[in-house]
């Protein structure tokens, strides 16, 4: 694990705008970390190029966002693209980890038929360490049987979980348990926020409701030294202020130092975005 709290966003196509774009600007601002979506692969060499001096995660695909996951079985052609294109380019990439939710038909309708066995089977080719991430839960699906079976399965290629906050906040009566009942296995933070029904993935500041301050007390507390991403989806560039506010609120508690060198290049940047807004 690292030394210090690595804080970084998630980057994906945006208003038509390519990652390899985005990349390449978020590193220009100093961060250092970038979670990404299988997109990067529709343009993986300027992906390697704009990325480069970045460390990476990968997102694998979900049903709420691309229609389909790793279990699903009659897109398993899709699937062993995608297999092909991560073990080929993982290393270049300079990826930190592949993340993969479970099977989540108990939260969406699918066109296609699902399998717990086929998504096994299909993590166990990759060759970059996996993460598992707790997704919203109901009476038919709890995360930590589910974790129990893919530690079992998976083994050494799992090397740990992800916690998002707004899927525990909005799953569990006591949600914060999640996260100090497996704390040791926490690898990857996924903060956003969000109300109590509905995960919104939208800045800290606004109308949400998660109460991210008690998380970062608590990760600081412990001397947490993984990654913290923010998991955050800008409906339009006026967003980006908040964007950044809450990338510094992170650094503010996770990593001092980080936080003051950050703290005047953003204040440049939000000048010179709001000059441009006008």
């Amino acid at each position: 694990m690292s030394t210090r709290v690595l804080v970084g966003l998630t980057v994906d196509t945006y208003q038509g705008i390519p990652p390899a774009f985005l990349l390449r600007q978020v590193r220009r601002l100093g961060v250092e970390f970038a979670e990404v979506t299988i997109s990067i692969f529709q343009d993986i060499e300027n992906v390697v190029r704009n990325a480069k001096g970045l460390k990476l995660g990968l997102h694998l695909p979900i049903f709420s966002q691309e229609g389909f996951d790793f279990s699903c079985i009659e897109k398993q052609a899709e699937i062993n693209q995608i297999i092909d294109q991560i073990n080929l380019n993982w290393q270049r990439l300079n990826l930190q980890y592949v993340l993969s939710h479970p099977t989540e038909n108990h939260l969406f309708e699918t066109q296609y038929r699902v399998s717990e066995e086929l998504l096994f089977k299909n993590l166990q080719k990759l060759q970059p360490p996996l993460l598992l991430e707790n997704t919203l839960e109901n009476e038919a699906f709890h995360f930590d049987d589910f974790l129990a079976r893919t530690e079992k399965i998976l083994g050494s290629q799992l090397i740990g979980i992800c916690f998002d906050g707004p899927h525990a906040f909005i799953s569990r009566e006591n949600w914060f348990d999640l996260l100090t009942t497996h704390f040791d296995r926490v690898r990857l933070v996924h903060l956003s926020d969000c109300s109590k029904k509905q995960d919104l993935h939208i800045p800290f500041g606004g109308i949400g409701e998660l109460p991210v301050h008690r998380i970062l007390d608590f990760l600081r507390q412990r001397r947490y030294r993984g990654i913290v991403n923010l998991e955050i989806m800008p409906k339009s560039p006026t967003d980006m202020a908040s964007v950044l506010n809450s990338y510094l609120l992170m650094l503010r508690y996770l990593n001092r130092k980080k936080y003051y060198q950050m703290r005047l290049r953003s204040t440049i940047l939000l000048w010179l975005l709001h000059r441009w807004l006008r």
